[in-house]
C-alpha cells in the first residue's frame, strides 16, 4: 500500500491552497515555548499516526465497476435498482460479491444512497442483483496479521452525519470486533445529502507502547480543497475487542487558517510513558498594524496539549487535564514576487 508521510502531504495541501512565499520574522507579542507544530518540522519528529494512505474517493460510487466486496449487514437480494423487489434471496455478513456497475442512487433518510447492479455465486452459478451502499463494505485492507478492515458507509439522521461502520474480521470471514464513527464530514447540496469524500485505510506498523494492544490501524477521511477536514481515526486492538482512540484533523484554508491535531503515544519522541498525548495547534489571520510595505500579514497561533491516561487493567482513556495551553503572535513577510 502507497504510503505518504502525513506532514508532507500537509505542505502540499496547505501550499496548493496559498499563493504566499516568504520568511517568518520575529514579532511575537507574548513569551511562549516554540509552537508543537514548528518543534515537530525542525526535529523532524513523527507521530504514530503520520501515514496517508491510498483513496478511495465518492463522486458517483464509492464502489468502483468490477471490484469484489464484502457484505457487512445480513440483506435481501433485490431484483430491481429502486430496491422495491426483494428477491427470495439473501446475503450474509462475509460473502463475497462484485460490483458490476453503479445503478445511481435512493433516497434514505437525508441521504442519496448509490446502489448497484451485484453478482454473486452459489456453487457454480452466478445470480445478478441490487443491493445498496450501506449493505456492503465501500473499503478494505488486509493486515499482515492477515486479518481484514472493512468500513461500510450509512447516515445517522438523529445526528445527521454519515456513519462509518467498521469491522474487523478473520480470514474465515468471522467478524472478531466491530466499532461505529460518525464522520463529521461536508455535505453537498440539500437533502438527500452526498459527499465528496476520500476514504482510506492503512496498518500502523510500529510499537505504540501502549501495554495489551497488539495491532492497529486508521481510517482517515478527506477531501483535497481548502476548508475540507481531513479527519483520522485509530483503532486498537487488545485480541479481544477494538477500541477507538480520540479523533484528530487537519484543515486549511487559503492560508488564512489552519487547525491540525495530532497523538502521540509511548513509543513516539513526543510520547509520555502510561498516556496519549492530544497535541491541537490553531494558526489564523489577524489584523495588524499598518506596514509601509504593505507586505506584512499576521498570525495568531493557539498550541493546546491534552493528555489521555491509558488503563492497563480495562483497556480505556481517561481524559486528563489541559496541561499546555499557548498562544503567540507572529508577522510573516511575504515575497514581492
Amino acid at each position: 500500500m502507497k504510503q505518504l508521510l502525513f506532514y508532507i502531504s500537509l505542505v502540499i495541501f496547505l501550499t496548493a491552497c496559498s499563493e504566499n512565499t516568504g520568511d517568518a520574522s520575529s514579532s511575537d507579542t507574548t513569551t511562549v515555548i516554540p509552537s508543537i507544530t514548528d518543534t515537530l518540522h525542525s526535529k523532524n519528529i513523527l507521530s504514530a499516526n503520520d501515514y496517508y494512505g491510498s483513496n478511495d474517493s465518492y463522486y458517483e460510487a464509492l464502489n468502483k465497476e468490477g471490484t469484489q466486496t464484502i457484505v457487512t449487514s445480513e440483506t435481501p437480494i433485490f431484483e430491481d435498482s429502486l430496491l422495491l423487489e426483494r428477491s427470495q434471496l439473501s446475503l450474509f455478513v462475509g460473502e463475497e460479491i462484485t460490483i458490476e456497475k453503479s445503478c445511481g442512487t435512493i433516497t434514505r433518510g437525508n441521504w442519496a444512497e448509490p446502489v448497484y447492479k451485484i453478482s454473486y455465486k452459489t456453487g457454480e452459478d452466478i445470480f445478478y442483483g441490487y443491493l445498496s451502499q450501506s449493505s456492503i463494505a465501500c473499503i478494505q485492507d488486509t493486515l499482515k496479521s492477515n486479518k481484514i478492515v472493512l468500513l461500510s458507509l450509512d447516515y445517522n439522521n438523529t445526528s445527521d452525519k454519515f456513519t462509518g461502520n467498521i469491522f474487523l474480521m478473520d480470514q474465515s470471514r468471522k467478524i472478531l470486533s466491530t466499532s461505529q464513527i460518525l464522520f463529521d464530514i461536508y455535505k453537498e447540496g440539500k437533502s438527500p445529502y452526498s459527499f465528496y469524500y476520500y476514504f482510506s485505510i492503512g496498518e500502523i506498523e510500529e510499537n505504540l507502547g501502549l501495554e495489551g494492544i497488539h495491532e492497529s490501524f486508521y481510517i482517515s477521511a478527506g477531501y483535497d480543497a481548502c476548508g475540507y477536514p481531513h479527519i483520522t481515526n485509530i483503532f486498537l486492538w487488545n485480541d479481544k475487542k477494538l477500541l477507538l482512540a480520540p479523533e484528530t484533523y487537519s484543515v486549511s484554508d487559503a492560508g488564512v487558517f489552519y487547525a491540525n491535531g495530532q497523538l502521540y503515544f509511548p513509543a513516539d519522541s513526543l510520547g509520555r510513558p502510561g498516556y496519549v498525548v492530544q497535541i491541537f495547534e490553531v494558526v489564523e489571520q489577524i489584523d495588524g498594524p499598518e506596514h509601509p510595505e504593505n507586505n506584512v500579514e499576521y498570525y495568531n497561533k493557539d498550541s493546546t496539549v491534552i493528555l489521555y491516561k491509558w488503563n492497563n487493567t480495562n483497556y480505556t482513556f481517561s481524559k486528563a487535564d489541559t496541561v499546555l495551553s499557548t498562544s503567540r503572535k507572529y508577522s510573516y513577510q511575504t515575497s514581492d514576487y
